[in-house]
């Protein structure tokens, strides 16, 4: 028997319709997510830089404002996409619990990390006047929050690889798409009981220095797996694709500084500016998904149409 040779095995595979499916299932949910000619969940990317920058630099009048449009936003998210795929849906609400964990835990370093509310929070009487033991409450349910949100989304993953059947290509790519979520919920929440432990002062030791490792190891998979989807969807807008490294990788620089390195302006700057540049990337990484869009609808609508019906 003649083997097919590999550029025909490769032609074919292009033609299996079953691996057409999920990128089919991918332009849908693009379609779901897009309002006013914007991807919502690139706002969401960004707005998420933008709290991160506001929380590193100490200005709760850029951080809480921008964490809670992320919030709200991503309520839309999960509003919209109620009737997509049972996964995709799962990680958005995911990231919605993310993201109001995240309000939790920068809110309550904002009123009592220091010994007085910082910047504007401070002029709020409110806020002055609150005891210091709900930061112990507020960080407990934060971790548990956190925590519980890890173990659910890495089982669910777990169960649905074991029950995925080949032929569901759409899924199994959906559960490599997110993957990269579960180790970064695990380095969020190995960063808080991190910080639970500097609350405690007296609790660090080995415990401490085991959590900071673990989540540093997460940090490094995390940003390992968003480089291997992003080189995997090589036709994404290479400015998104900057923005979310930016993202992952100015997390896990902060992890460092806020665990062994608090007095260091070097790791501190750069975590900065790993937010700053983020933004912009985001944004112009957006507006070019969206021109490429509109620019491949025209192409589209501009194609013969052929009446096959005889």
């Amino acid at each position: 028997m003649q083997e097919t040779p590999p550029i025909r095995r490769m032609e074919a595979h292009r033609d299996d319709p079953l691996d057409k499916t999920w990128e089919t299932d991918e332009r849908d949910n693009e379609n779901v997510l897009e309002c006013w000619g914007v991807q919502v969940d690139d706002v969401v990317l960004i707005l998420a830089l933008a709290a991160d920058l506001g929380w590193i630099l100490l200005v709760p009048l850029i951080s809480i404002p921008t964490i809670i449009m992320a919030i709200l936003t991503q309520s839309w998210v999960v509003y919209r996409c109620r009737n997509l795929s049972v996964s995709f849906v799962a990680f958005q609400c995911s990231e919605w619990v993310w993201l109001f964990t995240t309000f939790l835990w920068v809110s309550a370093e904002f009123v009592w990390d220091a010994t007085r509310p910082i910047g504007i929070l401070g002029r709020v009487k409110f806020l002055v006047n609150l005891s210091p033991k709900l930061y112990e409450l507020v960080m407990v349910v934060s971790i548990v929050l956190v925590s519980s949100n890890f173990v659910v989304v890495t089982l669910y993953h777990l169960w649905k690889h074991l029950q995925a059947k080949t032929e569901e290509a759409q899924l199994q790519v959906e559960l490599r798409n997110y993957a990269w979520f579960c180790p970064w919920l695990l380095m969020d929440a190995a960063w808080m009981l991190c910080d639970w432990h500097l609350i405690h002062a007296s609790d660090i030791g080995v415990s401490f220095y085991f959590l900071f490792s673990l989540g540093l190891a997460a940090g490094v998979v995390t940003l390992f797996l968003c480089g291997h989807y992003l080189w995997r969807h090589v036709g994404a807008p290479p400015g998104l694709c900057a923005a979310e490294i930016c993202w992952v990788a100015g997390n896990a620089v902060w992890l460092v500084r806020d665990a062994v390195a608090s007095e260091s302006d070097v790791l501190h700057g750069v975590c900065a500016l790993f937010f700053m540049v983020g933004i912009p990337f985001g944004v112009f990484g957006s507006l070019a998904r969206d021109h490429r869009s509109a620019r491949a609808a025209l192409i589209s609508s501009s194609k013969p149409k052929y009446d096959n019906s005889l």
